[in-house]
């Protein structure tokens, strides 16, 4: 089994009462996995790096663990875990479990997530888009929980986007209808190349992996400014980083 950090218990043992379920996000640079109660309060979490390159299934094993990791922090069977949940990037077939060609996942296509984490766990496994458990979980007990509507975008290695109209997710007749990050924004003979193999998606140019690429194709070229300051004074490229610069009005 891969090395993994000890999850943080966020309550005390003590305090903790059923039923309970763990939330599992797959990331392009992250695994997250969370315990929480039926209120939507977090007892405890875990995350490690996804280590793309490694392949899913060793990915898969690990997201499994992460559930008895959990378990055991918070002094718990792996029985006493009520359900499990898994959101991944898409593009994915919901119907069957099935990961099919995401862009930032390099020879994972067409794999089984669901079913391979329910068989390194010993639960089933629901599954969903990312984006859109991220926005139901807004939607339950977040910024959306006075409202009936919300669409919520993440921008993290890639761009994700969750739906919601009427109380319900938005899923499309093939799992796809909340894509946000292929939303077409530069349709130009030179848009920036999208990881998904076409052009000028939102997603080639505001993900996190795409603002780092381009500030630090700026840079190379020459730009100037507090970024390009920071950036050739040894300071680490990073989203925060080029955020922290832009709202203090460096034009970069």
């Amino acid at each position: 089994m891969p090395a993994t950090k000890s999850p943080h218990l966020l309550i005390p043992a003590a305090d903790i009462s059923g039923p309970l379920f763990v939330g599992i996000d797959l990331g392009g640079t992250n695994i997250k996995a969370a315990l929480v109660d039926d209120h939507g309060q977090m007892v405890a979490f875990h995350t490690e790096p996804t280590h793309v390159q490694n392949g899913p299934d060793d990915a898969a094993i690990r997201m499994g663990h992460s559930v008895n990791l959990l378990a055991q922090c918070a002094g718990l069977d792996r029985s006493d875990i009520a359900a499990v949940g898994l959101g991944t990037p898409g593009p994915q077939d919901l119907s069957t479990g099935v990961l099919l060609k995401p862009g930032n996942f390099p020879g994972w296509e067409n794999f089984p997530v669901r079913d391979r984490v329910a068989e390194h766990c010993g639960h089933a496994v629901t599954y969903a888009n990312d984006a859109t458990a991220a926005a139901y979980g807004e939607f339950w007990v977040g910024s959306g929980r006075d409202d009936t509507s919300l669409i919520l975008l993440t921008l993290g290695t890639g761009v994700g986007g969750g739906i919601i109209i009427g109380d319900m997710t938005i899923e499309g007749a093939h799992s796809h209808g909340s894509e946000c990050g292929h939303i077409i924004v530069d349709s130009s003979p030179i848009a920036r190349m999208c990881p998904c193999g076409q052009s000028g998606h939102l997603e080639a140019y505001a993900s996190a992996t795409a603002l780092k690429a381009i500030a630090s194709e700026r840079i190379h070229d020459g730009g100037t400014g507090t970024l390009a300051d920071a950036v050739n004074q040894g300071e680490p490229l990073t989203p925060i980083l080029i955020g922290k610069h832009a709202e203090q009005g460096d034009q970069l």
